[in-house]
């Protein structure tokens, strides 16, 4: 009973959030390649650092996966 209710559930909010949430996971994944890619060149700072470079750059990332991936 609880699995299908929840099947209902998570079929329920691709289709009412189908094209929002599809921009969700672009920028998440943009983020992700930028904050990976930053890992690659602040190797040898400090936690501190590569944090920071690495949300900026992620940031970046996710904002040009989005824009991008956006129709003409």
């Amino acid at each position: 009973m609880l699995a299908a209710i929840l099947q209902i559930l998570f079929s329920i909010v691709p289709l009412l959030f189908g094209r929002r949430l599809f921009w969700v996971f672009v920028a998440v994944a943009g983020f992700l390649v930028g904050f990976a890619l930053a890992g690659l060149l602040v190797s040898g700072q400090s936690e501190l650092v590569h944090l920071l470079v690495g949300i900026i750059v992620g940031l970046i990332g996710g904002l040009l996966a989005a824009y991008f991936t956006k129709p003409m």
